[in-house]
C-alpha cells in the first residue's frame, strides 16, 4: 500500500510538535520514506514479517501430517497480505501439500462469507484435514472454531489474527 498522504500528516505532526511513528505497514514509496525521514517528528515504521509468519504456520500443519487442505487467503491488494498469501503458497508448494478448495477473504472480512466457505469445505471435502486462514479477526475465527467443533471433524486450522476463544479452541483439539 502506498501511503500518499503520510507526507501532509507529518507536515501537521510538525506544526503540532507530535512525533509520528507508522505500524503494520511498510512504506512503499521511497520518496514517501525520505521526506518523512527529513522531519525530527517521524520516529520511523515498522510490520511483522507476514510472508515468513504464513510459512511457519503452514510448516506447524505440514508437521501435524495435514496435508489436505482448506485455504482462505488474506484480502489481497495490501503488502502484508499479499506477502501472507505468498508464503501460504510457497510452503504449501514446498510440502506438495493438496489444495482442495481456496477462497480469498472479501474486503469486509465478512463472518457470514468466511462461515459460508468453511461449511462448504466441511461439506465437499471429507478428506481436508487442515485449513489455512489469511484472517481470523472480526468475529472469523469464533466462526470458524464453532462450526469445526460442531462437525466433529478432525481438522486442524492455522490462521493469522488472534480471537475471542483461541484458549476454548485449544482446549477443544482445534
Amino acid at each position: 500500500m502506498d501511503y500518499d498522504f503520510l507526507p501532509k500528516v507529518i507536515d501537521l505532526c510538525e506544526e503540532a510538535e507530535v512525533y509520528l511513528g507508522v505500524m503494520f505497514g511498510p512504506i512503499q514509496s521511497q520518496e514517501t520514506v525520505e521526506y518523512m525521514a527529513q522531519s525530527d517528528y517521524f520516529v520511523g515504521y515498522s510490520y511483522e514479517d507476514e510472508g515468513g509468519n504464513a510459512e511457519k504456520l503452514v510448516d506447524y500443519l505440514y508437521e501435524a501430517g495435514r496435508t489436505e487442505l482448506g485455504v482462505g487467503y488474506a484480502t489481497p491488494g495490501n503488502a502484508l497480505a499479499d506477502w501472507a498469501n505468498e508464503g501460504f503458497d510457497k510452503k504449501i508448494e514446498e510440502h506438495k501439500m493438496n489444495v482442495l478448495a481456496e477462497y480469498s477473504n472479501p474486503l469486509d472480512n465478512n463472518v457470514n462469507t468466511v462461515s459460508s466457505n468453511v461449511q462448504n469445505f466441511l461439506s465437499a471435502y471429507p478428506d481436508m484435514n487442515g485449513m489455512v486462514f489469511g484472517g481470523m479477526g472480526g468475529g472469523a475465527g469464533e466462526a470458524i472454531t464453532q462450526l469445526l467443533v460442531d462437525s466433529k471433524r478432525d481438522v486442524k486450522i492455522v490462521g493469522r489474527d488472534i480471537f475471542e476463544g483461541m484458549d476454548k479452541a485449544f482446549d477443544a483439539g482445534v
